[in-house]
């Protein structure tokens, strides 16, 4: 049976409180291409941006201090956890049009035709209904509106626990792999944008690189409940044995782990009639 991550709202709130320490470092590499994919810095007075799944805020943050004094950014988030988390980082930044909120993806608490920029990054490869997802950012964009949507389309950390898997003598078809993959064919998203209506739409790859110490690649993979899946028969101890003796085996020798992964980034607009 599937199993889609995005629906564990309680998982996603356990992992808040460490998400900045792991995943801020290709949250900023994702951030930089949506920024300059949706102009932002060249919007007009009175845009208002829509992040959904907005994770810890970050790149609300960005667009709010980008848009400040002549647009607004809302954040969503499915968990209450991560939701506070965004509030926490936010707090200092004196964004006055800055807010962030709790909604799910699939149905959101929304008017219809109100926001000119919507953006998701690293959701919707999580969301089981994903075409519902993108049906909503098309509801409640304005006419002429423009959403940009990024996905993990290959990703060597999960090469690498399937490789964990393999050497642990386990042979299976990993729930996460397919979910973290499931965009890996670019027509996919392409065909969901121009179903809910999008025009000009575009799917391209882009390279993400990150280089992390192994020893905090294999702790953030001890923490993040998702990636819990992979050995969760193990004790904890057994588990980090397993993901270190993998580590030193599946990548080059050294305490820094350089990791290209690739994302697939999709645009579109919604037409003026």
């Amino acid at each position: 049976q599937q199993y889609f991550f995005m629906d564990k709202q309680e998982q996603w709130s356990q992992l808040s409180s460490v998400y900045d320490r792991f995943f801020e470092p290709v949250g900023g590499a994702v951030r930089q291409h949506v920024l300059e994919v949706t102009k932002l810095r060249e919007a007009a007075d009175g845009t208002r941006f829509l992040d959904i799944g907005a994770g810890s805020g970050h790149l609300a943050i960005a667009a709010a201090e980008i848009l400040q004094g002549k647009g607004s950014v809302l954040g969503v988030d499915v968990s209450e956890g991560m939701v506070q988390q965004s509030k926490h980082n936010a707090c200092s930044r004196a964004l006055e049009t800055l807010a962030f909120d709790l909604m799910d993806c699939r149905a959101l608490a929304l008017e219809s035709h109100t926001f000119d920029i919507a953006t998701s990054t690293l959701v919707l490869m999580f969301v089981e209904e994903y075409n519902k997802a993108v049906q909503e950012m098309f509801r409640v964009l304005k006419p002429g509106g423009r959403v940009c949507i990024v996905n993990w389309k290959d990703s060597p950390v999960m090469n690498y626990l399937v490789d964990c898997e393999k050497a642990a003598g386990i042979h299976r078809d990993d729930p996460m792999v397919r979910q973290v993959h499931r965009f890996a064919d670019n027509s996919i998203l392409e065909k969901a944008l121009l179903e809910a209506g999008f025009a000009s739409v575009s799917v391209v790859d882009v390279p993400i690189d990150l280089t992390i110490r192994k020893e905090d690649l294999v702790e953030c993979l001890m923490v993040h409940p998702g990636f819990a899946l992979f050995f969760a028969d193990k004790s904890p101890t057994d588990r980090r044995e397993i993901l270190v003796a993998g580590a030193n085996r599946y990548f080059p020798p050294g305490d820094q782990v350089f990791l290209r992964q690739v994302a697939s980034l999709a645009t579109g607009t919604k037409p003026l009639q």
